[in-house]
């Protein structure tokens, strides 16, 4: 917020001017104040803003599905706002898990076609990465790395994007298979496995970073334990027909159920089950066309008979 001594002597000129807002506004938007340092990057967008606004601006064709589901998985449900007066926004759009979707937004939105098609004729790429990830380094961040070489470290944004650069820089093609995300303590767990091309083989590839944030939201630290690149067979990434178990106990829909949901399905890979297990009668309405909105496929419905119900969702893309 700006200081109180300043919106004080606004507040004095708007009286002066009788409430006139021309010549108010004209003294506003010439003022040093509006340029400030202190007032650049102040604003943090809400979901909505920032997806589709980043959509428009690459001259990208939305898809608006993708979008709606993962504007819910950043904290804005598109016509669900937690209370009638909406969301509060601001900082709160902020959180460990949330500042990682941002980022793996803006790589999907670059790399893929899973958010919208984007036509690379004069898109300067490398820019674009850089803008993005000045968002969401400090300028002193460091990044420790141990990969199939050997370990490293480098210091300063710059140089940290320099080496995600060269690991990716030459990738034509990009399809993110799981993303897991959640705090350890007071650090931040990201795991996360892709699948890549550089020339005509496909790659798959996991890393596993340990994450500091500072106290403006921005990544201070990471270490990082990587995979190498390993050949896969096929182009749908790497096979995998895993079990995965989400006891859901007394939670309800009124208590997160379908957040959760939404987090636990997002968390596997590509084509691996999720068996849920709630208590709650309503799930049985809410779930299921849930996971369907998602691009997910409902293998099963089940009620015991014990008071649980059993759901099976396949993961889809």
């Amino acid at each position: 917020s700006p200081p109180r001594e300043h919106i004080d002597a606004l507040a004095a000129r708007i009286r002066q001017h009788n409430f006139e807002w021309r010549p108010i506004l004209r003294e506003l938007f010439s003022s040093r104040l509006f340029f400030a340092e202190s007032s650049r990057q102040s604003i943090i967008k809400s979901p909505v803003e920032l997806l589709l606004g980043a959509v428009r601006q690459l001259k990208a064709k939305p898809n608006l599905q993708a979008i709606a589901r993962l504007s819910a998985e950043l904290g804005q449900d598109i016509f669900e706002p937690p209370t009638v007066k909406g969301w509060d926004g601001g900082r709160l759009w902020i959180s460990s898990t949330t500042l990682i979707q941002r980022a793996n937004f803006a790589t999907a939105l670059l790399k893929s076609n899973h958010l919208g098609s984007i036509s690379v004729a004069g898109l300067r790429v490398e820019e674009d990465v850089n803008y993005f990830m000045s968002l969401l380094l400090a300028r002193d961040v460091r990044l420790r790395y141990m990969i199939p070489s050997g370990p490293g470290q480098v210091a300063g944004a710059a140089d940290v994007v320099a080496k995600y650069f060269e690991w990716f820089g030459d990738v034509v093609a990009l399809e993110v298979q799981e993303v897991l995300v959640h705090p350890v303590s007071d650090r931040t767990s990201a795991r996360y496995r892709f699948l890549l091309r550089e020339g005509r083989d496909w790659e798959v590839i996991e890393q596993q970073a340990y994450l500091d944030v500072d106290a403006d939201g921005r990544i201070a630290a990471i270490d990082l334990l990587c995979s190498g690149f390993q050949p896969t067979d096929r182009p749908g990434g790497a096979s995998s027909t895993g079990t995965h178990e989400f006891d859901a106990g007394a939670m309800s829909c009124a208590d997160g159920l379908a957040p959760e949901f939404r987090r636990r399905i997002g968390a596997i890979p590509v084509g691996d089950v999720l068996v849920v297990t709630a208590r709650d009668p309503a799930a049985k309405e809410d779930l299921p066309p849930l996971a369907r909105l998602m691009g997910h496929t409902v293998r099963s419905v089940e009620a015991p008979g014990d008071g649980r119900l059993v759901i099976t969702v396949e993961r889809g893309r």
